[in-house]
């Protein structure tokens, strides 16, 4: 492996330099060059390693889009040119395709950066900026941008390790996140969920503690609207502390009170490609649990802890459910006896 390199390049060799600025087809930017340079120099100026340099660089030249901003980077795909023909041979299957640009970006770097394994809590939030949001195309901006990489991540990794976690896995799970994913689900049913927030004169969570009392309703009720899943791949899903947990893991703190962040932390625990056809059954399961929602919010006005509180029973076994029959909240202590009911109209009752 070959350490990182610095992003102010030292001395180089004369003729390391001299042939790589005169390589018939290069790529953009001074720093290649010297990222460049360094590799062959470290390498001893093989003819090898002057073939591999010579192989990267004219399919960086031929396509649009690919970006790699590191000289880390460089050096592991001439290092791993195994995976560089299965990237090459991605793109070749979907070309003039944003999304799949994105995909390569992203696992290029992930991947140089030693990261895909990690847990999202434990990866620098700049580095997943620089390799993933980023690098997406301008008119992203104020589309697939407005969800934050951490997130992004979760949905990438959540999907790539139910796949295998190959380096293909990978990239076909990132290029389906950002298309299908989004155009499919994630932004439709963000709007129509919002839409439906609205109109019920609820709000969306705004604080640690709202979204994970808001997970613990809306991981079970995914299973009781009918939601198709590969339960064995996902077994939190049907219980409220862990799948809770998870989401809040998924979406690492990055809450800005958004309802897309509602279908980002759920594609961070569920595989993305397990929801994409199941739009409608989210959106059945988000109706019931802000309808939970808004009746427990009321109560801050009484309780400025109500969430607080109702989160550590949730994190002791107790469970909180919406009866959409009776349209009142229930409140389960840890054996599963009711300890207390909160009508719509916002009227608690205590039973134990």
């Amino acid at each position: 492996m070959h350490a990182k390199l610095p992003s102010t390049p030292n001395i180089f060799t004369e003729d390391a330099i001299e042939w790589l600025t005169n390589t018939p087809v290069y790529p953009d930017g001074p720093n290649r060059v010297y990222w460049i340079a360094q590799y062959w120099v470290d390498e001893g100026k093989t003819q090898a390693a002057k073939d591999r340099i010579q192989t990267l660089s004219n399919w960086l030249g031929s396509v649009d889009g690919v970006n790699p901003t590191t000289g880390n980077q460089m050096s592991w795909m001439l290092d791993n040119m195994d995976q560089f023909q299965e990237i090459k041979t991605f793109l070749d299957n979907h070309p003039n395709d944003q999304a799949s640009v994105a995909a390569v970006n992203a696992y290029w770097g992930l991947v140089a950066d030693g990261v895909l394994t990690e847990e999202v809590g434990n990866i620098p939030v700049s580095t997943l900026n620089k390799h993933i949001n980023n690098h997406f195309p301008s008119s992203w901006n104020n589309e697939q941008g407005n969800l934050a990489s951490p997130i992004w991540f979760s949905i990438f990794q959540t999907q790539a390790e139910a796949d295998g976690g190959g380096p293909g896995d990978w990239l076909e799970a990132i290029r389906m996140a950002l298309k299908e994913g989004w155009e499919t689900l994630i932004k439709p049913v963000t709007n129509q969920i919002m839409a439906y927030v609205e109109s019920i004169g609820a709000a969306i969570p705004s604080t640690s503690e709202e979204w994970y009392v808001l997970a613990s309703v809306i991981g079970p009720t995914l299973i009781e609207v009918g939601l198709d899943l590969a339960t064995d791949l996902i077994p939190v899903v049907g219980e409220a502390k862990s799948f809770a947990r998870s989401f809040m893991e998924a979406n690492d703190g990055n809450y800005t009170g958004a309802a897309i962040e509602l279908l980002g932390g759920i594609a961070g625990v569920i595989p993305i490609g397990d929801l994409i056809n199941n739009g409608s059954k989210i959106l059945d399961a988000a109706e019931l649990s802000f309808k939970f929602f808004k009746v427990i919010k009321a109560l801050k006005s009484f309780s400025s802890k109500v969430f607080t509180k109702l989160k550590s029973w949730i994190e002791s076994g107790w469970k909180a459910v919406w009866d959409n029959g009776a349209s009142k909240v229930v409140v389960k202590d840890a054996t599963g006896e009711i300890a207390g009911e909160i009508t719509e109209d916002g009227i608690p009752s205590i039973i134990k």
